[in-house]
């Protein structure tokens, strides 16, 4: 039995894409979808990245409220946080296609609550390991 390293979501982008740049200067967006989960009836918080172009597609598709489909891999790495002296594992998932499936029109959250949420998923130690 081969392992397969892959994810498909569709949901609702949580805020508008957060659009970086790497060391090496390429285009990084991160986002936040909210997708639902069946078995509790509530929604899952899914802290996306991608790079290069898809950024680039990122960047216009993933708007607050819209619904984007999107696929990747799942990347992970140990964290330690120094001032609690305790390590734990991050989890990302990195985009690698995304379509943009419905024009939401409600805003859901301010910007800055947004750039708050994703800078707790901000793995800029793990992006270094994987580039």
């Amino acid at each position: 039995m081969a392992i397969v390293n892959q994810f498909r979501f569709m949901g609702r982008c949580f805020g508008d894409a957060y659009l970086t740049r790497t060391k090496a200067d390429n285009l990084r967006v991160q986002f936040m979808l909210l997708v639902k989960d069946d078995f509790k009836k509530d929604y899952n918080y899914i802290p996306c990245m991608c790079y290069r172009e898809i950024a680039q597609q990122a960047t216009a598709f993933c708007r607050d409220n819209n619904v984007v489909a999107v696929e990747g891999q799942v990347c992970s790495t140990e964290v330690f946080d120094k001032q609690k002296g305790i390590s734990y594992m991050k989890v990302v998932f990195i985009v690698t296609s995304i379509m943009l499936i419905a024009k939401g029109k409600k805003k859901w959250l301010s910007e800055r609550k947004f750039t708050d949420i994703v800078e707790m998923y901000q793995p800029d130690e793990f992006i270094e390991k994987i580039k």
